[in-house]
């Protein structure tokens, strides 16, 4: 399940700080590019990294929306009880 204060460990505010971007190159909220396409490495998941088993792994996407470019910050936060070293492989 994903984490509950997701929105408030990831996301990317535009200039001004009006519009924030909660997902990773796709156009649904809470979504992953890789969710869209069926590519995420646990098919229950929306994002690569709500995979948990302890790898880093990697979500991508492109940001084509115009109300979504112009992102000057973005906040990526590690939950807690994460390990800080990835695993190999």
């Amino acid at each position: 399940m994903r984490d509950p204060d997701w929105r408030a460990t990831r996301g990317c505010s535009r200039r001004q700080g009006r519009h924030y971007v909660t997902s990773i190159g796709s156009g649904r909220p809470a979504w992953c590019q890789c969710a869209e396409t069926r590519s995420c490495s646990n098919a229950s998941r929306l994002c690569n990294c709500d995979v948990a088993d302890g790898r880093w792994r990697l979500d991508e996407g492109i940001y084509d929306r115009p109300e979504d470019l112009g992102i000057v910050r973005i906040y990526m936060l590690q939950p807690k009880g994460w390990p800080t070293t990835p695993k190999p492989g």
